[in-house]
């Protein structure tokens, strides 16, 4: 407050229909208007708020499987390991995580 900037913390499912309104509503009654809302969020599964469906992320490579070095803390040694490309659901179930849709 000292340096004039405004802060909030909200705590709930930031994709929820109600959580939207509270920030909406809150918005409104501390700041009046606005330019811009910028918000990011690392969530591994969202819920739908309309139809309650659960959408999970993954963390995959788009396109084609990827070899790399790994670190392998269980036998203290690095080797290699390839992770498999993403297929289409994963693709778009993360990018519904995500809120490709907001």
């Amino acid at each position: 407050k000292q340096a004039g900037v405004y802060a909030k913390t909200l705590n709930g499912d930031a994709f929820s229909n109600q959580m939207k309104q509270d920030v909406i509503d809150i918005i409104k009654a501390d700041l009046g208007k606005i330019d811009l809302v910028v918000y990011s969020l690392a969530s591994p599964r969202r819920t739908d708020p309309n139809t309650g469906e659960v959408y999970s992320s993954t963390l995959k490579p788009i396109g084609s499987n990827v070899t790399t070095k790994n670190l392998n803390t269980s036998k203290r040694v690095i080797d290699e390991i390839t992770v498999e490309a993403a297929n289409e659901d994963e693709i778009a179930n993360t990018v519904k995580v995500m809120g490709g849709e907001d």
